[in-house]
């Protein structure tokens, strides 16, 4: 006999983009098929003004990616949506109007997630990807926090949430596009003051290598191979590509092959905090994740799906 197909979906609203994951299920097999993936450059986090509230164009770019994202979910008849709100949501004053809009356009519930299960639920999204037998690092760097969680298999260790992003930092250090030395100083330093405050966590911890499950972390680990700067991704490696981003004036000029278009604004942030981390923390090398906050939300559902 069959087994019943059930069709999830998972929603992530971030700082920088949206995204929708669709899968497939079958019940009690513990396997997901993945059906969709959409991702929608929404940038609310641009849209917080200095009153900390979301401006009225962030919140029709929300609600416009929303009613896509509810098409989408009608046409592939799906029976479970999970979707949370992520670091830009968490600042944002006026959230309860985002909420009242936003729910009315995707038609399901948004929670607002801490950054604490933010990273547990990146840690079970890497998880789902890999069998992580050895204990590990997951560094994930997102539009406006980024998590950094160690763990062995299915225990997690330590885990914390920064409000450092790219996206937030592209604002505050890279507004005009302008690269240079003392840009690249500026956002490294920043994030070395948010790192020192956690890095006792994760003192006596061995992990051996780091996942990076980000967009950002990808494109990074894309650009060095494709340059053919290191066979690792290690700390000289990423100073290396620094060296080579700070070869151009503007981000317009960053066409590295494996750089997105629409990442060429985020890239020097993203890279600063990746450099800080790597020069807080004990990592011999970094690789690219498979899964993310999408697919823990996934491996939520189908849980909750497989006790039913």
């Amino acid at each position: 006999m069959k087994q019943p197909v059930n069709t999830i979906a998972a929603i992530d609203l971030g700082t920088n983009s949206f995204h929708l994951l669709i899968a497939s299920a079958v019940n009690q097999s513990g396997k997901v098929k993945i059906i969709q993936r959409s991702r929608e450059r929404v940038q609310l986090g641009t849209g917080l003004t200095a009153d900390g509230n979301l401006d009225k164009p962030a919140l029709k770019r929300a609600t416009q990616c929303l009613k896509k994202f509810n098409n989408e979910l009608n046409a592939a008849k799906v029976l479970q949506v999970k979707a949370v709100g992520t670091s830009a949501l968490r600042d944002a004053k006026n959230k309860q109007e985002f909420l009242d809009q936003a729910e009315h356009a995707l038609g399901y519930p948004i929670e607002i997630i801490s950054g604490e299960e933010e990273a547990r639920l990146i840690y079970l999204g890497v998880l789902s990807g890999f069998e992580l037998d050895q204990e590990r690092l997951v560094i994930d760097i997102g539009g406006g926090s980024t998590e950094l969680i160690a763990g062995f298999g299915s225990n997690i260790h330590a885990l914390t949430s920064l409000n450092i992003g790219c996206l937030r930092y592209k604002e505050q250090f890279f507004k005009d596009g302008l690269l240079s030395e003392g840009a690249f100083l500026s956002a490294i330093n920043a994030a070395h003051k948010q790192i020192d405050s956690i890095i006792d966590q994760f003192h006596g911890l061995d992990w051996q290598g780091a996942w990076g499950a980000s967009g950002t972390i990808q494109s990074v680990v894309q650009v060095i191979k494709q340059l053919k700067l290191a066979e690792a991704i290690d700390l000289d490696a990423l100073q290396q590509l620094k060296a080579v981003v700070l070869e151009h004036s503007h981000v317009d000029e960053l066409k590295f092959k494996g750089l997105k278009p629409e990442r060429r604004g985020i890239f020097p942030s993203g890279l600063a905090i990746l450099i800080a981390i790597f020069s807080r923390l004990p990592i011999s090398n970094l690789s690219s994740a498979k899964g993310a906050l999408r697919e823990g939300l996934v491996h939520i559902l189908l849980s909750a799906t497989q006790k039913n």
